[in-house]
């Protein structure tokens, strides 16, 4: 096959598709992979070489319109068999036109939280619009498969229940860390208001009113740094780590706290699953289909999470059953490989 991939940045490819597309060239597909510029970084990984099309980005704007016609140009010239697209505004620029190939639609998440309503807002009108070009789909968590089924009962459908995987040698499996001094709890992710990293110092302090000695690792980066470092300053305890590699941090953890608003399937949920680690969220899309679960709470209910926590922390950290080889990123790309396959 002579396949296309397609994100909004390059960071998307680097983070989930490097391996998926030297795979596919070890199996003797031609692949060609392509995004929007991205500035403070090479477009290129050291494995895979990517196109840039200079009109399309992350955030939706009026270039978005017209990086349509830049896709088109793309996929014409390299003769595509089939399309992957993922990320927002990536999707929407490969939909707008009519593509001589199959467009396949790799959501990663709705870009909403509720999804059993009909009625989310302009960006579910929208996405409703260009199903009518797309030729499959392909879904992380219950409630977007159940959208897409709901609005396209006809259309080629796959679910990943594991989302993309992991390279499981980069992430070993790691006995738990002693409880003699307390409990240490990580919190990983951009900080966005949709992630509700501020809710995390709630958690914290909710389960320092038991007397429990407890530290809070916060490892990410984003618009929100400068607030939650002011909020959390005077807190002991509280250490931010800006961006840095997820495994250190999830092996010195006792447990990971993620309160996210709402999500695709959360990458931190697989990464602290192979590594051991439980993970405590929001019941919420996409987290509630998270492997590794410990425990969910009701949304904005920091003082119910640092229960939960605490609760289990008591318990003497007792593991969450994770079927391990599930998560290994081969399984769901032989399924994407397949799925792409049936469209031809």
């Amino acid at each position: 096959m002579r396949i296309g991939i397609l994100t909004s940045i390059p960071t998307t490819q680097r983070a989930f598709f490097v391996e998926w597309i030297t795979r596919w060239r070890g199996q003797g597909h031609e692949v060609f992979a392509a995004a929007g510029p991205e500035s403070g970084g090479p477009a290129n990984h050291d494995r895979v070489a990517l196109e840039t099309l200079s009109l399309l980005s992350q955030r939706p704007s009026l270039k978005t319109f017209i990086s349509a016609s830049q896709v088109h140009s793309w996929a014409s010239r390299h003769r595509l068999d089939a399309l992957l697209v993922s990320t927002a505004t990536a999707s929407f620029a490969a939909r707008l036109l009519p593509l001589n190939c199959p467009v396949i639609y790799f959501c990663h998440g709705l870009h909403w939280g509720s999804v059993r309503s009909g009625n989310q807002g302009l960006y579910a009108q929208i996405e409703r619009l260009l199903l009518r070009r797309t030729n499959g789909v392909i879904s992380l968590n219950q409630q977007d498969a159940f959208w897409f089924e709901h609005f396209a009962p006809d259309m080629p459908h796959l679910h990943l229940s594991r989302g993309i995987g992991l390279n499981l040698s980069e992430w070993p499996s790691t006995p738990q860390i002693p409880r003699n001094d307390g409990l240490r709890l990580v919190w990983i992710g951009s900080l966005t208001p949709r992630k509700r990293p501020l809710d995390a110092l709630d958690v914290t302090r909710n389960i320092r009113l038991s007397g429990l000695p407890v530290k809070l690792s916060i490892v990410g980066d984003g618009p929100m740094y400068g607030e939650l470092a002011q909020s959390a300053r005077g807190t002991s305890g509280i250490e931010m780590h800006g961006w840095s590699t997820p495994l250190p941090h999830l092996q010195s953890a006792h447990a990971v706290i993620h309160t996210s608003h709402w999500e695709g399937l959360p990458r931190i949920a697989l990464e602290a699953a192979a590594v051991g680690r439980p993970f405590f969220g929001y019941d919420v899309k996409g987290v509630r289909d998270s492997p590794g679960v410990a425990a969910l709470s009701p949304l904005g209910d920091t003082r119910e999470m640092g229960s939960a926590v605490l609760t289990w922390f008591n318990h003497g950290c007792p593991s969450v059953p994770v079927d391990r080889p599930s998560l290994d990123w081969r399984i769901a790309h032989d399924q994407v490989t397949d799925f792409m396959k049936r469209m031809l």
